[in-house]
């Protein structure tokens, strides 16, 4: 993995951080996959063999993320006696 200095507005790092905080992902995880979103829609770009890959990857991570999220709410739900 590589290191780049982006410069981003101020609306949209605040909106990568309160995303990063309500999804418990990074800031740059975000960028990555918002970057990964971009080049799936330009398909000359990548490697279609890559991009099925990419795709299988995004849908298991997803799939993840949303057993996270279950999971912090059922949390919630027990330390408040729900």
């Amino acid at each position: 993995m590589k290191r780049y200095n982006v410069y981003l507005t101020d609306k949209q790092m605040e909106a990568l951080k309160a995303l990063s905080q309500r999804t418990g992902l990074s800031v740059s995880e975000h960028m990555r996959r918002a970057v990964d979103a971009y080049l799936h829609e330009q398909p000359d770009v990548m490697d279609l063999g890559l991009l099925t890959y990419m795709r299988g990857i995004d849908q298991v991570l997803n799939g993840l993320e949303q057993l996270k999220e279950r999971s912090r709410l059922l949390h919630e739900q027990e330390d408040h006696g729900e």
